[in-house]
């Protein structure tokens, strides 16, 4: 025989009120947090760090030299009055230019770099999963697919957080709402605060289709975009207020430390640490494998469609982890309401 404390199923009004005395701590800064992460990381750090993009196209421009002595041979002039073409050589003759009066005009192009001359292959870095993984910056289907795994992750999540407000399981944790919550914002926002300084401070070549110039044609015919994007990025109201770039997914210049994986990798933590406090065992191992499983592709697919360099991944991959492990060690508990949970309760014995 044993003894169960049971609360009635479940006593919703003792949990809206310790779920209501934990949001009056801990909802200020939990939606300080969420502010941050939508207003602060996801626009304005973005669009500061497009203004200040410069791709590998412009600094090859600025060394293309700006004038150069060719050879004249070959080279002609066209006759309007005759519409024949003249040698340059013979054209330039005493002779030939005393018969008629000479009158050259000449269309000057400012001096830039011949992207044509690359065949279709990205003006990129140099990168290990360019040069090993398939190439899908051009799939439409797995550009989806990449944010429908990050946006799918987060709504995930969310129903996490909820699912100890409906569901006990006897004899483990049942944490509120609102702290699980505060604890997945709050670790959001560390680690998109450690990217933004990082990706300020030195501007790297976008890898993605969208960060080529308009010059610039891939093998399928498709065109780079870098200088419609950064045209919504030149002013301060652009800075605060414009989200064509958020709209469009056309962003450049916030590479490094990749968000998604950061932020998937959080996710994934977070469920983690959870997890294994809410679920009986078979539901844990389940959970925990779809969200490393979801984790996993994520990071496929930011890598093979070149919405980040090898370098940006890897160090998300650490920099998340201890971002998360540092919020667990200096807030080791959840914020709780100030009194218990009142629930009936009952001495029941189980028959032998």
């Amino acid at each position: 025989p044993g003894v169960v404390l049971r609360c009635r199923v479940p006593d919703l009004r003792a949990r809206l009120r310790g779920e209501r005395q934990v949001f009056c701590r801990a909802g200020l800064p939990a939606l300080a947090c969420m502010a941050f992460m939508v207003y602060g990381a996801g626009l304005v750090f973005r669009n500061i760090a497009f203004y200040r993009y410069r791709g590998l196209d412009y600094y090859a421009d600025l060394v293309v030299p700006q004038s150069a002595a060719v050879s004249a041979e070959g080279v002609g002039i066209v006759d309007v009055s005759t519409g024949r073409t003249v040698p340059l050589r013979e054209a330039l003759r005493a002779e030939w230019s005393s018969r008629a009066r000479l009158n050259v005009s000449v269309s000057e192009l400012p001096a830039a770099s011949n992207l044509t001359a690359l065949h279709g292959e990205a003006f990129n870095l140099r990168d290990v999963a360019a040069e090993n993984l398939w190439d899908l910056s051009a799939s439409t289907s797995a550009l989806l697919a990449n944010e429908v795994i990050a946006q799918t992750f987060e709504y995930s999540l969310t129903a996490f957080c909820f699912l100890p407000f409906f569901l006990e399981f006897r004899g483990f944790a049942r944490p509120l709402t609102v702290s699980m919550w505060y604890r997945l914002q709050r670790s959001l926002a560390t680690v998109h605060l450690l990217r933004v300084p990082t990706y300020l401070v030195t501007s790297i070549p976008g890898a993605a289709i969208h960060c080529q110039s308009s010059r610039w044609t891939g093998p399928d015919g498709e065109h780079g975009s870098v200088e419609v994007g950064q045209a919504h990025v030149q002013t301060l109201r652009q800075w605060l207020f414009d989200t064509y770039n958020l709209r469009h997914n056309s962003n450049c210049g916030d590479l490094f430390f990749s968000g998604h994986v950061a932020t998937s990798l959080t996710n994934a933590l977070f469920l983690h640490y959870y997890a294994r406090k809410m679920l009986p065992r078979g539901f844990r191992h389940v959970a925990i494998a779809l969200a490393w499983s979801a984790c996993c592709l994520q990071i496929f697919f930011v890598v093979c469609t070149r919405n980040h360099y090898t370098v940006d991944v890897v160090v998300a991959m650490y920099v998340a982890p201890l971002s998360f492990l540092a919020n667990v060690y200096f807030f080791p508990t959840d914020p709780s309401p100030e009194e218990e949970f009142e629930c009936d309760s009952a001495l029941v014995s189980d028959q032998a």
